[in-house]
Order: C-alpha cells, then sequence, then structure tokens
C-alpha cells in the first residue's frame, strides 16, 4: 500500500461552494445548481451508519422541517459507497 498526498483546496469564508453532480436515493443525479434560489444551503457530510451521524438525522430533519418555508434547504451528501 502506498499513500499519496492529497490535492485539495481550502475553501474561504465568503466562497462560493464549488459545483457537484451526484446521485441521490432517488437515483438522479442533483447538482448545486438545483439550490441557487434558497437562501440558504446546509451541506452535511455523512455516513447514513455512522453511530455518531444516526442520532443527528432527526435535528437535521427538524432544521430543514423549520426553516425550509423561509428558504433553507438541509442536504446530505454520504461519501461513503453504501
Amino acid at each position: 500500500m502506498s499513500l499519496t498526498p492529497s490535492n485539495y483546496t481550502v475553501l474561504q469564508k465568503g466562497s462560493s461552494a464549488p459545483d457537484f453532480l451526484l446521485k441521490g436515493i432517488d437515483e438522479k443525479n442533483h447538482s448545486i445548481e438545483e439550490f441557487a434560489n434558497n437562501k440558504a444551503l446546509l451541506i452535511v457530510f455523512m455516513c447514513n451508519h455512522c453511530p455518531y451521524v444516526v442520532p443527528k438525522v432527526p435535528k437535521l430533519v427538524e432544521l430543514q422541517q423549520k426553516y425550509g418555508s423561509k428558504g433553507l434547504q438541509v442536504i446530505g451528501i454520504n461519501s461513503n459507497e453504501s
């Protein structure tokens, strides 16, 4: 096994989020452009079976339900395969 250095750019405060195209649980591809009309976008990088994340999911749902009508969209990006 060999390790290779990561090559990434750290976003600065006030930077725009980078574009993405990811398959959703609805099997459709989604991009950040879909959320252009939202006042706020909360992107959570998560794993749907992580013991630290699972207890937080109801709170994320609550945030969406409470503030969705005010322009918030909460999305979760699962960085694992499952």
